[in-house]
């Protein structure tokens, strides 16, 4: 080239130099140097044909433009190639990470499609990504039905708003296997800032929830029956309050099993929480639209909603206790049970949660000692009579621990020569305040509060002293003691009775043990046990009040009886009712076949003793011969007796 050329070769040589100066401080990328001097060697590829064939003589004027618009154009490229290759290696860091992460990570447009799926979408949703990438809004069919709604909205508001959320769902498995995904979810947006689809990051918070979901049910319901506690029934009471503002109402039931701690005494415990449990699963089988909790021990409340008048409440309390009453039966033993059920309505009877269920409270305690009625409804009156109630317990227990308590006894008589042949230890209490108080007016609450157990013990403590003074004076007769259920199925009860015997030296002949049929409705094969082992000691057994109850002849034939006392209703209907005298008979007879003596009960008049011994009854006790004494006036009767003897 002539050196008409040096100019141009000098500028081009400026120019590259410059540019790849350029390109090297921006970037240090080979891509640069490429297009660069691509551009130039077809820039001076058509400027040298040009002047080959054009001209004679160099123009730099022809060159220096077309070489800056190489370099421009070359270095525009470069920088292009270099931008494009550093957002791929980014998306391919993205990529990388999403891949290997544990969250399911999907890029959505506004039309459904999916731009990116990660592969962790098989483990949370059982889908391969290409099953999403070939249906799109695959995401929405995998919604919970419950769940939906909650979907749906925030699905509106992410493809209209540019506002994050983050909601927590239920989606179906491809396997059908329900998961919960905390849902991370913002949108996406164009270089404009125009929306154009969203990103999501799905979580599986399955097990977290199902911890939650333990807490919860530990918080809120009862770990042994699975049924709502109380802190969940507080709760729900107030939620009715709430929906029954515009007039309708509902009623509270409160439940409470009767003799339901002489099971856990008599079975233990592990047998009581089973009877619990079957008790439950049948309360909440009712066919009722009822809400059943378990209050605390054997104690149930229901919430009855739209039951707001006495006659449905009493209907609905009676089909709750038709299904306690059925015949249960628990490791092989038969159970018969029985409750009290108190009633309270809102808004009538309290319109917050502590005076409705105080108030149903109140209307069951009500029925305690009562074992006709079942079912009580709340009226303002009944809280006196539970503040009767604890007063009653707390006198008690004073008593109790400075022995106000003492025995009376009530003679039983032969009817033919009316003789003194037995005695019945008669508890009274000895009131500081009150005088001398009847059984009938705290014996319920000592069996209700389980007080009875102490007062028995000191009950027999006394008889046992009693025929140990009388024993000694040769005028002894035998005496009858009345034991409670609570107290017949207490653990230490024989061993103590029996230890009494023989620290007194009591002759074990002159004891017997007074006993209803509520002390075999539990397991009457354990409680022909426990009194087998009295009788090996030569105690005897009486049962008390037959006829009133149930009166099972089973007893008869299965427990080891000598004696039978006649309830003293049957014994008050003798005079002028013909069957109450033909069942009385019968009673007569098959004692007499069976080898049980017989004691009539409730004698007052001279006619009911005249009528008992023609029909072959020969001992009888009541107001008719002697009513109940103390150990003082029955010792000088049986010392007249003796003397009368011996005359």
């Amino acid at each position: 080239m002539s050196l008409q050329n040096q100019p141009l070769q000098s500028l081009t040589v400026m120019l590259l130099k410059g540019g790849l100066n350029m390109a090297g401080e921006a970037a240090g990328r080979p891509q640069y140097l490429r297009y660069l001097l691509l551009s130039l060697l077809l820039i001076w590829g058509v400027a040298g044909l040009q002047q080959h064939f054009s001209l004679e003589t160099f123009h730099p004027q022809f060159f220096v433009l077309p070489t800056l618009v190489a370099v421009i154009t070359g270095l525009l490229l470069a920088r292009l190639t270099y931008l494009e290759a550093q957002a791929r290696h980014r998306r391919d860091q993205f990529q990388a990470m999403a891949d290997f992460a544990m969250e399911f990570t999907y890029l959505r447009r506004l039309d459904g499609t999916y731009d990116y799926v990660s592969p962790s979408c098989e483990t949370i949703t059982g889908y391969l990504p290409q099953e999403f990438y070939a249906q799109p809004s695959l995401m929405d069919q995998l919604i919970h039905l419950d769940d939906l709604d909650k979907w749906n909205g925030h699905v509106h508001s992410i493809n209209s708003t540019d506002t994050p959320e983050t909601l927590e769902i239920r989606i179906v498995r491809k396997d059908g296997e329900v998961v919960w995904v905390e849902h991370l979810c913002c949108p996406v947006f164009d270089d404009n800032g125009r929306q154009t689809g969203v990103r999501s990051t799905n979580l599986d918070i399955t097990k977290r929830r199902m911890a939650e979901e333990d807490i919860r049910r530990m918080a809120f319901y009862d770990p042994l029956t699975d049924l709502p506690n109380r802190r969940s029934l507080e709760v729900e009471i107030r939620n009715h309050i709430h929906s029954s503002m515009e007039g309708s109402g509902f009623a509270v039931l409160f439940l409470d099993m009767r003799r339901f701690k002489n099971i856990n005494d008599s079975f233990g415990h592990a047998f009581g929480d089973k009877l619990l449990k079957e008790m439950s699963a049948r309360l909440v089988n009712l066919p009722e639209q009822l809400y059943v909790s378990r209050f605390g021990g054997d104690e149930f409340v229901f919430i009855a909603p739209g039951v707001v008048n006495n006659d449905d409440a009493r209907r609905l309390g009676q089909l709750i206790l038709e299904a306690i009453e059925q015949p249960i039966t628990i490791a092989g033993v038969e159970l018969y049970l029985s409750a009290s059920l108190g009633i309270s309505f809102y808004p009538r009877d309290g319109e917050d949660v502590d005076a409705l269920i105080s108030a149903a409270d109140t209307a069951m305690y009500r029925l305690k000692g009562d074992h006709d009625q079942r079912v009580s409804i709340y009226s303002g009156v009944f809280s006196d009579q539970v503040s009767r109630f604890v007063t009653t317990e707390h006198s008690i227990y004073k008593g109790l621990q400075e022995r106000q308590f003492v025995n009376f006894y009530q003679p039983k008589v032969d009817l033919q020569s009316e003789r003194i042949v037995g005695l019945e230890a008669l508890v009274r209490w000895q009131h500081p305040d009150l005088g001398l108080v009847l059984p009938g007016e705290f014996i319920d609450v000592a069996e209700e509060t389980g007080q009875i157990v102490e007062l028995g013990r000191m009950v027999m403590e006394q008889a046992v002293r009693d025929l140990r003074d009388w024993q000694e004076q040769d005028i002894a007769v035998p005496v009858s003691v009345n034991v409670s259920a609570r107290q017949f199925t207490s653990q230490i009860f024989t061993e103590q009775c029996v230890r009494r015997f023989e620290t007194h030296q009591i002759d074990p002949a002159l004891i017997s043990l007074e006993v209803t049929e509520q002390v075999f409705l539990g397991d009457i094969d354990r409680a022909k046990r426990r009194l087998q082992k009295f009788k090996d000691k030569g105690v005897s057994v009486a049962l008390d009040d037959f006829g009133k109850g149930y009166s099972s002849l089973n007893y008869l034939k299965q427990l080891p009886i000598d004696t039978l006392k006649i309830d003293r209703d049957f014994i008050h209907d003798i005079s002028g009712d013909s069957r109450a005298q033909a069942i009385l008979k019968v009673i007569l007879g098959m004692s007499h076949e069976l080898g049980l003596d017989i004691v009539a009960e409730g004698v007052e008049t001279e006619e009911q003793r005249r009528l008992l011994l023609e029909m072959g009854c020969r001992v009888a006790q009541g107001f008719y011969f002697h009513h109940p004494m103390p150990a003082s006036q029955i010792e000088l009767l049986l010392q007249g007796q003796r003397v009368g003897a011996r005359a």
